[in-house]
């Protein structure tokens, strides 16, 4: 084997360990978290808010908030890095050539850009996810509503899947750029990043619809994204997926008027 191939042939290897270790890490742990916050209560309008909505007594906003994110960085690891892995060797095999060290940071720089966009929506989320745990405690007519609105959500989760804005952040997502003049690895993963948060935004609503605790809705989920992504043509699948989004929000909407 000559010094080139064993050059890559390390740098794959690095590649595949670092890889594994990070999926596996983030999936005990998001697993840790959906057994310890499996519960929730019983609100007027017959669902259950989750315990994750629901801070502990004497728990600071900011230590809520931290353990929040963190959970949600997990899961966001567990559930994008399977769909995410191929843009991530592209990047390392750019830089294979250099050593498996160059090829590795190139890589940790291109993820962090990526997995930090993640982070922000999911401050975003745990914004929204207390104000409206708080509101529908005290408002027992928004907690009745919240089946309806849900169902809702999820017909707009579906219509998302359907339109142009979707699919051109999928093709955006799937071309995974390699190199951009004048920007760093950091600015790429950002890039990226953004990318995939346009055209999971269907897939990721069902999510938060759903709840964010639910293991078995976070797999599916999963494997929509992870279809989207690697399939060569997605675009029968991104349409099925989108009507079947909406026959359930109509269902789900319907239930709740009776």
């Amino acid at each position: 084997m000559t010094a080139v191939g064993r050059v890559k042939k390390n740098g794959l290897v690095v590649f595949i360990t670092i890889c594994s270790l990070f999926f596996l890490a983030s999936v005990a742990t998001t697993t840790y978290f959906t057994g310890s916050m499996s519960g929730g209560m019983d609100m007027p309008g017959g669902w259950n808010m989750s315990m994750m909505w629901m801070p502990m007594p004497g728990q600071a906003w900011a230590a809520s908030g931290g353990l929040f994110l963190l959970m949600w960085e997990s899961m966001m690891i567990a559930m994008m890095l399977p769909s995410a892995a191929p843009m991530l060797l592209r990047h390392c095999r750019a830089h294979n050539r250099e050593s498996p060290l160059s090829a590795s940071l190139s890589m940790t720089q291109v993820a962090g850009g990526y997995f930090f966009i993640w982070l922000v929506i999911g401050i975003l989320v745990f914004a929204v996810g207390m104000i409206m745990g708080q509101l529908t405690m005290k408002l027992p007519g928004l907690s009745r509503a919240i089946p309806l609105l849900s169902g809702l959500a999820l017909v707009l989760a579906g219509v998302v899947q359907l339109t142009p804005w979707k699919m051109r952040g999928l093709r955006q997502c799937r071309i995974m750029t390699t190199s951009l003049k004048n920007q760093s690895k950091w600015h790429i993963g950002l890039k990226e990043g953004l990318s995939c948060a346009i055209c999971c935004s269907g897939p990721m609503l069902i999510l938060l619809v759903t709840g964010i605790m639910n293991l078995l809705m976070m797999v599916i989920v999963t494997v929509i994204i992870a279809v989207e992504k690697l399939i060569p043509k997605p675009n029968l699948f991104v349409k099925f997926s989108g009507f079947v989004i909406i026959a359930l929000g109509v269902f789900i909407a319907v239930r709740s008027l009776f």
